[in-house]
């Protein structure tokens, strides 16, 4: 692991791309690998090329940021600061997973959270029971109750025939709940 870290380091002095920044956060999240050095690089580098990273790219280094714990608050701030924005082009699983990644680590913003909410609702029939849940449980667990969205799963289920698994449902039911809706 460490010839990896070390050849990464490298790569990303070179001028990696954002999915090559994100692809690499994402694989040192997965694995579970501590290298304070490479997470340094790759914050650096992110924020220096932000702007070029698409919205998985986004969705990809916000979740594993909040899977690693690799507290990086500039980093944090200028990824939501960059998704905000732009979270209308996000694919369903960017929002959820953005909304799951950014909760996880209790980043509890108020207007990005709304814009998450707002870009969720149209793409909701796309949403995978997945999708669903984590969003569900994301906006449940920072408290931010935006009942437009609250009612967007229920629409999208009985309308659409998504296969919610019983702990989808579960997810989904203790969501609603503690927001007491």
């Amino acid at each position: 692991m460490k010839s990896i870290s070390a050849e990464s380091l490298r790569m990303i002095s070179a001028q990696v791309d954002g999915q090559g920044l994100a692809n690499t956060a994402w694989a040192i999240a997965v694995c579970q690998y501590d290298d304070l050095p490479l997470r340094d690089s790759i914050a650096s580098s992110a924020l220096a090329r932000i702007t070029e990273f698409s919205q998985q790219n986004l969705s990809n280094i916000a979740w594993a940021v909040a899977t690693s714990l690799f507290w990086h608050s500039p980093l944090i701030d200028v990824i939501a600061a960059s998704a905000r924005p732009r979270l209308s082009d996000f694919f369903p699983q960017g929002i959820a997973n953005t909304a799951w990644a950014l909760s996880s680590i209790k980043m509890n913003n108020r207007p990005l959270f709304a814009s998450i909410a707002a870009a969720a609702i149209p793409p909701i029939w796309d949403f995978t029971s997945q999708n669903l849940s984590n969003t569900s449980w994301s906006f449940s667990t920072l408290a931010f109750s935006d009942h437009p969205l609250l009612h967007a799963p229920a629409a999208a289920t009985t309308q659409v025939q998504i296969a919610l698994s019983p702990q989808d449902i579960s997810n989904i039911a203790w969501a609603v709940a503690k927001l007491e809706f």
